[in-house]
């Protein structure tokens, strides 16, 4: 009896301390919040400042910034001229499938902006190499956003579009780094909580002797 208390105990204290390590997935809402949450950002605006002039690239990959985009079938980047109502800048044009963005390196944070081209609503779904899916909505005429961090670092992202009337959508403002790691407590508030469990152990041995 004593064994599996004081057993439940220690997995208890074991519990504890990875959970505040430990964080998992975690979404946010807006950029300001993620980016808040994130280092080491690496923004790509799709922007005439990065190079970009008009329509430039229709294919099935390109290299920009760290990221290799892998679409499904014909994307395009534009200039502001293109724009629809909702864009105020350059932005990726992409048509409905599946599409894939590869990063030169591990990361662990992640964040853009999307619509339906033509100002429809539209659902995404991005799912990490890992396999974990994260979940987004955009309204007519606007951006959704998709932000999150992540315990468990990736290298590729895939994005499925669901909900949309027209065949393409706008992509914009990829940013991308790690996660700032979570406060783990200091040795001395541990040593503390591990001290309040052996006083909570022997209390109850002492009743039960």
């Amino acid at each position: 009896m004593k064994n599996k208390f004081l057993n439940g105990l220690v997995a208890s204290f074991a519990l504890v301390v990875s959970g505040v390590a430990n964080a998992g997935l975690i979404e946010f809402t807006d950029f300001s919040d993620w980016e808040i949450n994130s280092e080491n950002i690496t923004t790509i605006d799709f922007n005439g400042s990065q190079g970009q002039t008009g329509e430039i690239y229709r294919g099935s990959s390109f290299f920009i910034d760290g990221v290799t985009f892998n679409a499904g079938g014909i994307y395009s980047i534009y200039d502001v001229a293109h724009d629809a109502a909702f864009h105020d800048t350059g932005w990726l044009d992409l048509q409905a499938g599946n599409y894939m963005a590869t990063f030169s390196q591990a990361i662990t944070s992640l964040s853009f902006d999307f619509g339906d081209f033509y100002s429809n609503a539209m659902n995404l779904t991005v799912t990490t190499n890992t396999g974990e899916i994260i979940q987004g909505s955009s309204l007519a005429n606007s951006y959704g956003f998709i932000g999150f961090t992540t315990d468990s670092a990736f290298t590729s992202v895939s994005f499925q579009t669901t909900g949309t009337t027209g065949p393409y959508w706008g992509f914009d403002n990829l940013s991308y780094g790690n996660a700032k790691l979570s406060e783990v407590p200091e040795p001395s508030t541990l040593a503390v909580f591990a001290l309040g469990l052996m006083g909570l152990a022997s209390r109850k041995f002492k009743k039960q002797a």
